[in-house]
């Protein structure tokens, strides 16, 4: 019974002692995407600028900016008034 305790007791200090290699502890993240594993094909860089062509610019063009003309003709301003120059 004793000599039992005695192998578990060297199993686990033998388990505990030898621990983990260094290259094990080091590994790059496999469920996402880091700059060193993405732009690896020319494929890849264009998935990456997509969203430069696409997503941006929707959301500005879909803002009320009528009034970005009058700005720059000069007859607009503070809150509306209009202002003789």
């Amino acid at each position: 019974m004793i000599h039992k305790y005695i192998f578990a007791g060297a199993l686990v200090t033998l388990t505990l002692f030898s621990g983990c290699k260094e290259d094990f502890l080091d590994r790059p993240p496999l469920d996402a995407l880091t700059s060193e594993t993405f732009y690896q094909t020319d494929a890849q860089v264009l998935a990456s600028t997509a969203p430069l062509y696409n997503v941006v610019w929707k959301s500005y063009h879909d803002q009320a900016s009528f009034h970005l003309g009058d700005i720059r003709g000069g007859p607009l301003g503070i809150r509306g008034v209009l202002r003789e120059p």
